[in-house]
C-alpha cells in the first residue's frame, strides 16, 4: 500500500482486468476517447480496497478495486505555457497530423507474410 501512496495527486493511467463495458459497441465513433477518459485521471486516494480516481477530461470519479488493477502508470504532464513543453506539444501535434493524413499502402517488403501464399504452402504440405 505504501507504494500506491506515490501516485496520489498525480495524473495516471489505470490498467485493469477486462471490464463489463464495451466502449466500441456503446459508441464506435468515440470508443478510443471513452477508454482514455475512463482510465486516465488524477489519483485522489488509496485505501486497503482500491483507488479513487477523478477522470482527467470529465471530472467524474471512478473507484477501482485492487483485485482488478493490473498496473498504474504515472503520466507525463505537459504545460503549453512552458516553453520546453510547448515544443514537445507542437512536435506531437505535427506527428499526429502526419499520421492522420497518411494513407495505408501495402508494403513491398518481401518479409511481409502474404496470407494467400501461406495458405497455398499449407495446402502443398498437406498434399505431400
Amino acid at each position: 500500500m505504501n507504494n500506491l501512496q506515490h501516485f496520489i495527486g498525480k495524473v495516471c493511467t489505470v490498467f485493469t482486468l477486462p471490464i463489463n463495458r464495451n466502449f466500441k459497441e456503446e459508441n464506435p465513433k468515440t470508443f478510443v476517447e471513452q477508454s482514455y477518459f475512463y482510465f486516465l485521471g488524477v489519483i485522489e486516494s488509496v485505501d486497503e480496497d482500491g483507488i479513487l480516481v477523478t477522470q482527467h477530461e470529465t471530472g467524474l470519479k471512478s473507484y477501482f478495486f485492487k483485485p482488478n488493477i493490473v498496473g498504474i502508470a504515472e503520466e507525463e504532464v505537459l504545460y503549453p505555457d512552458n516553453e520546453q513543453d510547448a515544443k514537445i506539444i507542437d512536435k506531437i501535434k505535427e506527428v499526429n497530423s502526419e499520421l492522420s493524413n497518411k494513407k495505408y499502402e501495402p508494403s513491398s517488403n518481401k518479409e511481409v507474410v502474404n496470407p494467400d501464399e501461406l495458405m497455398s504452402m499449407l495446402k502443398n504440405i498437406k498434399g505431400k
